[in-house]
């Protein structure tokens, strides 16, 4: 009978494992934490004498050698599952300790690894934090075997391990294994007076974060006893909320269970019975099926899905895949996600439209998507200094070739992340662009160190080696004509992209930025003077946005620019104009109900967003809802 229940108890377990296991692989996806979180891990002891110098530092880095392995979906997974599974094996053997086994091993079990697990649903979730926590369970295990071993100076190993506990993991750390090792003691004592244990243990949890705060690190009283650290960037502030809350508090909560089923005999305790074999045979199949353990596994099911399903936000992911896919160059990729966003947001904005220029087709496509925000959806606003919007700033004018503004941003970010291999590239790619191999070694030296890009950082050591073979990579040569020689940085977007295309006439990109800031902001004089070159990209007939654009101003000022021919504005541009123009006349002044009428067929061009969906129009710079 125990034989056949701890092999189901155990099936139960790896069931759960390989759910949990493929959930994590599909759905929550690990390597979207990695790039989103820009998880950066050298080798080498200076790297390693960084988190020497503050509690909790050692499960830091524990923690960025683990996680830089996210980058691989699968393994990632795995190393997830793995840890939560262990944290669970390990909270069964304690329980077990005190209660003896009995029925409830599963539920022990599974209501960590579902926790655990489930935590990973933000992709901003700081993977310390579970790392912290599992060094509390190798300490309580280790507290107990040196408890059972030397049970004479139980309470001379205690502070010691509560000590050295609290350096690699913190405070709340120590006062988990505070908390749970006096439970562990109470629970496994024959003596009542043990329960005293408990206030005096949670009391030195709490002295010894505090006299180090006093006496010996230099850092904040909050931090010391926070689950997780205040700390920049923006981009990686994480909330906490009641889940992880009760992932620190499962443990203790566990064992102080325990010790109430020991006291009452709750939980079916499975030690061996003397039955005759007459007896054994006499035990129905009914009563060999353990309704425990599958009535635990529904619980833990319906648990875990409301818990996953409460805490990931799908939107959230697309967001984070967007970026993904835009560090992958993959524009088609982002393009097809945006597709399936219903709801306007200026970072999807931001994306698609990078994409369009990346894909040549910005100047056809730029309303497809709604330009809510005007210039301000496709160039991120740089005031509010938010951590996340550095490196996809610094892309963009990437792409644009404006070295000086693209590595201005690259170091902001890199001030709050600065091991982060996406940044180092960049900061490197850029000091090669601009031919200043020495700066470009510094920071290889540091990229070198990591294990995961050292293929990428030995292309870049040969450029520095040897600068001559620079001139033959078709993406340093073309940035080098592109980027300004004029130093220029914190300027607005329209003067930036008016520099830039000055600087280099052949610089398309730039180009159709440039047009765009004028379309969506409105600057008639500027667009005039840009788009009459548009024969010098081999264009007959002006692309969509610039061809209404232009009808409209025609009409306005009705005058004809002299570069205009038959060709730059197309009869099918002109003849859509006239019929937005006639249904405007059907409704007057009440442009609620012509913005209702021309949305089916004019809703993806220039004059409806100029009537219609312009932030000058809409005060859109007022509704939170958009630009949060």
């Amino acid at each position: 009978m125990k034989a056949r229940i701890f092999s189901f108890s155990g099936l139960l377990m790896s069931i759960s494992v390989i759910i949990v296991f493929w959930v994590t692989l599909i759905v929550t996806e690990p390597f979207l934490l990695y790039y989103n979180q820009q998880i950066g891990f050298s080798v080498g002891f200076e790297y390693f004498k960084g988190f020497l110098s503050y509690p909790g530092g050692v499960s830091n880095y524990l923690a960025d050698f683990i996680s830089q392995f996210f980058k691989f979906n699968t393994i990632g997974s795995l190393l997830i599952v793995t840890i939560s599974a262990i944290q669970g094996l390990m909270a069964v053997f304690l329980v077990n300790k005190i209660t003896g086994k009995n029925r409830f091993s599963f539920l022990v079990f599974a209501l960590i690894l579902v926790t655990g697990f489930v935590l990973l649903s933000d992709y901003r979730y700081p993977y310390y934090a579970t790392v912290r926590l599992l060094m509390v369970f190798f300490f309580v295990l280790a507290f107990w075997f040196f408890k059972n071993k030397f049970p004479k100076y139980t309470y001379y190993i205690w502070p010691v391990l509560a000590v050295l506990l609290f350096y690699i993991a913190s405070g709340a750390a120590s006062l988990v294994f505070g908390v749970s090792s006096a439970l562990l003691i109470a629970g496994t004592a024959k003596d009542k007076k043990a329960w005293f244990a408990l206030p005096v243990l949670v009391v030195i949890s709490i002295l010894i974060p505090l006299i180090s705060y006093k006496f010996v690190f230099p850092t904040t009283l909050k931090n010391l006893f926070r689950l997780t650290e205040i700390k920049p960037p923006e981009m990686l502030a994480y909330s906490v909320f009641y889940l992880l809350f009760a992932y620190y508090a499962l443990l203790p909560v566990l064992l102080l269970a325990a010790n109430f089923f020991r006291k009452f005999s709750i939980g079916g305790q499975l030690e061996p019975t003397k039955l005759s074999e007459k007896k054994k045979a006499k035990i129905t199949l009914v009563k060999r099926i353990p309704f425990a353990e599958i009535a635990q596994f529904l619980l833990i099911g319906v648990l875990g899905y409301f818990l996953f399903w409460k805490s990931f936000d799908p939107f959230k992911k697309k967001l984070v895949y967007l970026d993904y896919y835009a560090q992958q160059e993959n524009w088609d990729e982002i393009l097809k996600v945006a597709e399936t966003v219903q709801v306007y947001d200026f970072r999807v904005n931001y994306h698609v439209v990078r994409a369009y220029a990346n894909l040549g087709i910005l100047p056809d496509k730029l309303f497809n998507y709604p330009q809510l925000l005007g210039s301000n959806g496709i160039f991120l606003d740089t005031s509010s200094r938010n951590g996340s919007f550095t490196m996809p700033i610094s892309d963009l004018y990437f792409d644009l070739g404006f070295m000086s503004e693209s590595l201005r941003w690259a170091f902001e970010a890199q001030t709050l992340l600065p091991n982060s291999p996406r940044i180092l590239k960049r900061i490197i790619e850029i000091y090669v662009i601009n031919e200043k191999y020495d700066l470009a070694a510094k920071f290889l030296n540091v990229l070198e160190k990591n294990l995961l890009y050292r293929d990428w950082a030995k292309k870049y050591r040969d450029f520095v080696t040897n600068p001559e073979t620079t001139n033959k990579d078709q993406k340093i040569a073309e940035k080098r004509k592109f980027t300004p020689r004029k130093e220029a940085v914190n300027l607005d977007p329209l003067s930036n992209l008016k520099l830039l295309v000055d600087t280099n006439h052949n610089n398309r990109l730039a180009y159709d930025y440039l047009l765009t800031v004028c379309i969506l902001d409105g600057y008639p004089n500027e667009f005039l003077n840009y788009v009459s070159h548009y024969s010098y990209y081999g264009i007959k007939t002006l692309p969509k946005s610039w061809e209404e654009m232009l009808s409209f101003l025609i009409v306005k000022n009705k005058s004809v620019p002299a570069f205009v021919t038959n060709e730059t504005v197309s009869a099918e541009c002109i003849n859509r104009l006239k019929a937005f123009n006639a249904e405007m006349k059907k409704y007057g002044n009440n442009m609620e109900q012509a913005k209702i009428a021309t949305r089916k067929d004019f809703e993806n061009s220039y004059w409806y967003y100029l009537l219609f969906l312009n932030p000058k129009v809409t005060n859109a710079f007022n509704n939170k809802s958009l630009i949060k």
